[in-house]
């Protein structure tokens, strides 16, 4: 992971606004997905979201390690008065593990679209009820169109299905590309909402 305070550093000498994610290649400016749905600040005490981000960033972490392993660490991190058990990480697994196959899973897969310039990380692709998937792990509020646009992205395997492990409610979610012949309705709106965000972020930055 790339450090936070470099990061903001270089777009600052960029002349870009310091809470905003983009990559630079080859002279051309790609800004995540994350901040082309989200261009502005939360509205939140910095401390609080700092506590969000660490205990959302572990869990991931816990996860990917138990998938490896099979065992379950004990969170690390200061996360305020947060509570680590408001999340339901190791339920999700025993409700929903079956059903992953992750013998070819791949994790943490930067994605990037030329046609939109674009660019994110994806959190894992693997296999889930035989279906290649792209998978986000949430732990806090979430929506289709940023996980839709990873899949629209240029990824070197044709993934048309897409699932959220949202970690708070202990739900599984799923959302489906169909086929070339037919896009489910879900799927293109959540990909037309992106589109709209995408044309916002470059009227607005200019890229």
């Amino acid at each position: 992971r790339v450090d936070t305070l470099v990061a903001e550093h270089w777009r600052a000498a960029k002349g870009l606004p310091t809470h905003l994610r983009i990559t630079e290649i080859n002279g051309t400016k790609y800004p995540h997905v994350t901040s082309i749905l989200q261009p502005d600040p939360l509205g939140m005490d910095p401390a609080l979201l700092k506590c969000y981000a660490t205990r959302g960033t572990e869990i991931e972490r816990l996860c990917v390690e138990f998938i490896h392993t099979g065992k379950w660490e004990e969170p690390q991190g200061d996360i305020g008065k947060l509570k680590w058990t408001d999340i339901k990480y190791k339920e999700f697994f025993e409700q929903f593990g079956a059903r992953f196959d992750w013998s070819t899973a791949q994790f943490q897969i930067p994605l990037r679209n030329e046609r939109h310039r674009y660019c994110g990380t994806a959190d894992a692709v693997t296999i889930l009820d035989r279906n290649l998937i792209i998978l986000d792990f949430k732990t806090g509020q979430w929506s289709w169109p940023q996980i839709v646009a990873y899949a629209e992205s240029d990824h070197d395997k044709f993934i048309r299905n897409v699932a959220i492990a949202d970690l708070k409610k202990c739900k599984l979610e799923i959302l489906h590309h169909v086929s070339d012949d037919y896009i489910d309705d879900e799927w293109l709106d959540a990909w037309e909402t992106f589109l709209v965000k995408r044309g916002e972020f470059k009227a607005r930055f200019g890229f």
